[in-house]
This record gives C-alpha cells, structure tokens and sequence, in this order.
C-alpha cells in the first residue's frame, strides 16, 4: 500500500477489496480444519500433547537390567552361553523405550544394525523413510534415522529434545585404530 487507508479513501478501499480476496466462508474454513485434525489416522499426537510442548523428558520407568549368570563349571564348554554385549544394549534400550511411552525415540544410525546387534530396536522402531518396501523394518514415522555421516546421525538423535535417543556408531573406536601412529598425542587422548 501506499498510502495509510485510516486516512486515504483509495487506500482503504484497496485495502478492503484485497481483504475481500482472502475471506473464506465458515464451512469451507471448518472443511479444512477438519483435514489437519487427522492425528488418529496419521498415529501422531496433537501438537498440544506433544513431548516437545511439555519438556518434561524423564523416565517414569527404569526396567531391570538383563543379567546373565555365569555357569559354575566354566571348564564345562557345554554349559557356557555366547551372546553379544550389543544384544544386551539393544534389549535394555528397547525395554526402556517400551517402558517409557510419553518419550519418542530416535535412534542414530550411521551403520548396519543387524550386524551390529541391535536387531529387536530396529524391528520395533524401523527406519524412517519415505517410500517404505514391503518386508523391511521401514516406514513413514520411523524412529530410526540413517545417514553415512555420523554428525548427521548425531545431530538427528541429539536434536530430539522430547525423548530418548541412541546413537550406535564405530567412531568411537576409530581412536584405538589411532593409537599406534606416531602422532597419536594429536588424534586421541589417552584415558588413563
């Protein structure tokens, strides 16, 4: 405008035919609420009951740790149980995830899960994608969120700031494969 329409009469009658473009009548308005008030049928929480809205990002829930006994006789070889310790990680997490429905999950992952032993989270919380396939742990709200880029996988779990996150990734091994080169003090720091 060019003019204020409080004291112009061309500006104000330009200011009420532009007006006049943006009136939707009632029911068509009402009409198009109703199709962002879809939350049932899309599985997602009214803005309003969001984690994000409330921030109160604690566990209601700490279910007991999976604890495996060490036979008596370990000289006995029939007796032991080989397992992975990831498989232990990704049991815990995901019962702290079951036990904690008021938390949404995001799970960082730069690499293979399956190889890397977190098999039941994936299954439960599946990748996210766009165009998920049939027979693959994908879909449109999944929780788990790939990337090559550790950062990138990083920066996704770290950035939920209404739930629980985890991130699985070798980059923290990646020192140890550091720590026979000569400038080893410049790549990683020595715990001691």
């Amino acid at each position: 405008m060019l003019s204020n329409p409080y004291n112009n009469n061309a500006a104000a009658k330009q200011f009420h035919e532009s007006a006049h473009n943006l009136w939707v009548p009632l029911t068509e308005l009402k009409d198009s609420i109703n199709l962002f008030q879809q939350h049932e049928k899309s599985k997602r929480p009214r803005e309003r009951d969001h984690a994000l809205a409330h921030r109160k990002v604690q566990l209601n829930q700490i279910p007991p740790p999976l604890i495996r006994n060490v036979p008596e006789n370990r000289q006995n070889h029939t007796t032991w149980m080989r397992t992975s310790p990831m498989s232990a990680v990704d049991a815990m997490f995901l019962a702290t995830v079951q036990a904690n429905p008021h938390l949404r999950p995001r799970v960082g992952n730069p690499d293979e899960m399956r190889s890397n032993r977190m098999i039941q989270t994936l299954e439960k919380l599946k990748f996210r994608v766009t165009n998920p396939e049939p027979g693959i742990p994908e879909d449109i709200h999944g929780a788990v969120i790939t990337a090559l880029n550790e950062e990138v996988v990083a920066s996704a779990a770290l950035g939920n700031k209404g739930g629980i996150n985890f991130i699985h990734t070798y980059e923290g091994l990646r020192c140890q494969d550091a720590w026979n080169h000569p400038s080893r003090d410049h790549l990683c720091r020595r715990i001691p």
